[in-house]
């Protein structure tokens, strides 16, 4: 089922930068498929957050880590800004319950989009 809401909305999403491309002298349209796309790439990557977090497969640091590494790479090089993402190889993997990562999660999330929102920088270190 997520599989085709993704498939869907990523379809939409191709769709407005197509027209935007297309119209491009026309701002007010340029403007709502603006809108257009960012909700429907924000409905996307909430879609992949929540089947992240409902797996119980996922409740280890190694698989955090790992969900961590790979939102910041997409989102940072989304917004232009070049990751490197340095973590010391965990020898044990540790297990850790839904909640505890879920919330850890999302401070991650927040720091990164404000790193995003209000730092102009143009290379992140993790």
């Amino acid at each position: 089922m997520h599989d085709d809401i993704g498939a869907e909305l990523s379809r939409i999403n191709v769709a407005c930068e197509n027209v935007k491309n297309e119209f491009k002298d026309l701002a007010t349209l340029g403007s709502q498929l603006d809108q257009i796309q960012k909700s429907s790439g924000q409905v996307i990557e909430n879609i992949g957050n929540v089947i992240w977090a409902l797996n119980p497969t996922n409740n280890s640091l190694i698989s955090l880590i790992g969900y961590i590494r790979e939102f910041a790479v997409d989102y940072l090089e989304m917004n232009h800004v070049s990751v490197s993402f340095f973590a010391t190889e965990l020898k044990v993997d540790a297990p850790i319950n839904n909640d505890t990562r879920i919330q850890f999660f999302r401070i991650v999330k927040e720091c990164i989009h404000n790193i995003v929102k209000h730092s102009s920088a143009t290379k992140s270190y993790y």
